[in-house]
């Protein structure tokens, strides 16, 4: 595996510097111009619009064009398109969604997430639903790494994605794009069409968008069983937005954003054997690559309904701004979880046993802040405001018996049956100060958060709400000095937090010694502090940006799953983990017709203190499904007025699958690529994925059907396909 993962590293460098060698022969030129230099990068990092290279924090930032380049069309696509950014899926793309940054990474147990997605300023609390999200008509996505308590509060404690869609503008701009691909064999031919339009409807004062995307994945993994279909892994996902843009004077502007999406998938579950043990405990002789033995026809899929409200005013002394949100999912999949082998001690010999999960949500959000002007002279820049959320999730699980591939009527065991209600409010503020010509900047936050939950159990605990409410404090600190305009230090220190609240996903039976009480259903907060050293700069005329960053954060009462078996999962806290690491990202125009890109984050994430309640230890050993590193290098070198070609490498470190460290996943890398010509308002391009056809699994879990065996998500193999893109 090892010599595998070199082998396809090695290839792809000498891929990346036979793209690389004829543009050192040219000679750059005397003057830098801005067609040889980096652009500048703005981001709403801070809830403001700053220049990135100026925001004292590890932030990543992902454009339009590199968006389009890297074939992202999903957000689990994202996974490792920035340093210590993980997202997976427990295995399909409708089912519940892994999302971690710099090691901190929930299970599919969790309530909140560990990473807070924002999209257009607006937190998205069904992260558990959001792997399959359609990405389209995109401006930026930006990663920010470490906790963002202050700003963006609870469950963003590891880090926030933010999300940043095209808006309505005062000029005209229409977009319409398509691609194919195909597998040879492997991967069935899947594909997309997207586009945009809008523009002004009112001049200066009113303007419209609509954008829309289509997209076919197509299926990649060969069925085994007789009684399931022959193929798994195919999706199609239909998505639309509505933008309007109000300007009525200088002084006020309002923006509106209506979507929708569904995405559906003709499997809900997919999971491999991880290795030959595994694939002999179901039945099978060895381990094949990205073939299952599902016996149950399946499916699932998830739909979003939303629409969010931003206002501003601004006046002399400072900005009023008002966002406010409501947002309805619905996430509904099947699963074979015998796996085709595995035997379950609740259903009769030659029986199967499937799973139906389901999850309903309905959220509102409330933010309203004021903050000192923008392009204020003053060397004081602040922000304060008031947070509000609500929402509601109701919850519906079963597991009942198959045969011959069919649900048996009447045969369900509940598992879980109730509704998670629950209230957030915050109070918070920021402000910088910046000294000797606005050299230093002194940097200080601090947000108040309680939380409220209550969990109405509709099967098992029926005598009364099960509540649990908590507060925190959350205190931000950071210094930056700029050496110079383009070179930047800082230091940050910063606390981050989860809720407690309240978890069931355990069906009591006495038979075979499940007694759960209402104390085994509640969990504790768990809190962190993380401190971070990191550096930015721009050199030579700004030809190349360099940033790093190091960081070591502490988790106590760590949250985490303990799994006994199919019909017993708590939610509990562990001692304490730890995580140190470090990221480093460079953008360089190495001549007018050559540009490079390197990420690359590490981190080594343990647990400090870790015994279960049945006294297993885990202290000192790795945090699961955790890759110790993850990177890209990509270049792209453009000739012959219009000419492109784009090879990248991706690389994923070493994974262990589970708290005891016996399962572990070797490093692995990927190799892709794009060639195209681009002409003012057009783009036909080829594009490969995986063309190695790297084998590798990007989660792996247990069922604990009384062995040691684990399950696992694959990525996708080969694809190769092409596109094009008109624009005006």
């Amino acid at each position: 595996m090892k010599s595998h993962f070199f082998r396809t590293f090695s290839l792809a460098l000498s891929g990346i510097f036979a793209c690389a060698a004829p543009a050192f022969a040219a000679e750059p030129p005397a003057q830098p111009s801005p067609a040889y230099t980096m652009p500048t990068v703005t981001v709403t990092a801070q809830k403001r619009e700053e220049n990135v290279q100026e925001v004292p924090a590890s932030v990543g930032v992902i454009d339009d064009r590199a968006i389009e380049e890297r074939n992202i069309r999903e957000f689990r696509d994202l996974s490792g398109m920035s340093p210590n950014l993980n997202i997976t899926t427990a295995g399909g793309p409708v089912t519940y969604t892994y999302l971690g940054m710099r090691g901190r990474i929930n299970s599919n147990s969790d309530m909140d997430p560990t990473v807070t997605v924002v999209v257009d300023g607006v937190p998205y609390d069904d992260y558990f639903t959001m792997s399959a999200l359609p990405l389209f008509d995109i401006e930026r996505v930006e990663v920010l790494r470490g906790p963002q308590s202050t700003m963006y509060g609870m469950n963003s404690e590891a880090g926030v994605i933010n999300i940043v869609t095209k808006q309505p503008g005062k000029t005209l701009r229409a977009l319409l794009g398509a691609n194919i691909g195909t597998g040879f064999g492997r991967a069935k031919e899947g594909g997309g069409v997207r586009g945009s339009l809008s523009g002004p409807v009112v001049e200066d004062v009113l303007s419209l968008g609509l954008a829309f995307n289509a997209v076919r994945g197509g299926s990649y993994i060969d069925n085994m069983s007789d009684s399931g279909p022959s193929r798994l892994g195919e999706t199609n996902t239909g998505a639309f937005r509505l933008s309007a843009a109000f300007t009525p004077s200088d002084i006020f502007d309002a923006r509106l954003n209506f979507g929708y999406s569904r995405i559906e998938a003709e499997n809900g579950y997919i999971g491999l054997p991880i290795d030959n043990a595994t694939a002999r405990a179901i039945g099978q002789d060895r381990r094949e690559k990205w073939r299952a033995d599902i016996d149950f026809d399946e499916d699932g899929h998830v739909e979003t309904l939303y629409g969010d409200l931003h206002m501003r005013l601004k006046t002399s002394l400072a900005d009023v701004v008002s966002v406010t949100s409501l947002r309805h999912a619905e996430q509904k999949f099947e699963t074979d979880f015998d796996l085709g082998g595995v035997v379950s001690p609740y259903y009769p010999p030659g029986t199967g046993m499937a799973g139906i999960m389901e999850n309903k949500m309905h959220s509102f959000t409330q933010e309203l802040r004021v903050q000192s002007p923008k392009d204020g002279d003053s060397p004081f820049e602040w922000l304060a405001g008031a947070f509000y959320h609500n929402f509601e999730r109701e919850m519906d699980a079963s597991n009942p018996m198959t045969m011959f591939g069919t649900i048996v009527p009447g045969s369900d065991v509940p598992m879980m049956k109730g509704t998670l209600a629950g209230n957030s409010f915050a109070l918070f503020g920021q402000g910088t100060y910046r000294l000797f010509d606005k050299k230093l900047g002194l940097t200080v936050g601090l947000r108040h958060e309680w939380t409220e939950r209550e969990f109405e159990d509709d099967l098992y605990f029926t005598d009364g709400k099960i509540r649990e409410s908590d507060t925190q404090l959350l205190p931000r600190f950071s210094v930056d000095y700029r050496i110079t305009p383009e070179n930047m230090v800082y230091a940050s220190a910063a606390m981050g937090w989860r809720p407690g609240g309240v978890l069931n996903t355990v069906v009591p039976m006495p038979a075979y010694g499940v007694n759960p009480t209402k104390d085994d259903l509640r969990y504790d907060k768990e809190t962190s502090w993380t401190y971070e050293l990191g550096t930015k700069n721009e050199f030579f005329d700004k030809r190349l940006t360099l940033n790093a960053a190091v960081f070591y954060s502490v988790y106590s009462d760590y949250q985490d799953r303990y799994m006994q078996g199919p019909y017993e999962t708590y939610l509990r806290n562990a001692g304490e983990a730890r995580m140190a690491g470090f990221e480093v990202e460079a953008q360089a125009r190495i001549a007018d017709s050559l540009t490079a890109d390197l990420a690359f984050g590490y981190v080594h994430a343990r647990y400090e203190t870790y015994t279960d309640e049945w006294g297993n230890d885990f202290s000192g050993n790795t945090v699961a499904a955790v890759p110790e590193f993850n990177g890209s290098l990509a270049v792209k070198y453009s000739f012959l007025d219009g000419f492109y070609v784009r090879p990248e490498v991706r690389l994923t470190g070493a994974t262990y699958w589970d708290r005891t460290n016996e399962h572990k996943q070797d490093p692995y890398a990927t190799l892709h690529a794009r060639i195209g010509y681009a002409a003012d308002n057009w783009e036909i391009y080829v594009y490969g994925d995986n063309l190695t056809n790297e084998y590798a699994f990007t989660m792996a879990q247990p069922f604990n059907y009384g062995d040691n065996s684990l399950f696992g998500a694959p990525i996708r193999p080969l694809e190769i396909g092409v596109g094009f893109n008109l624009s005006f």
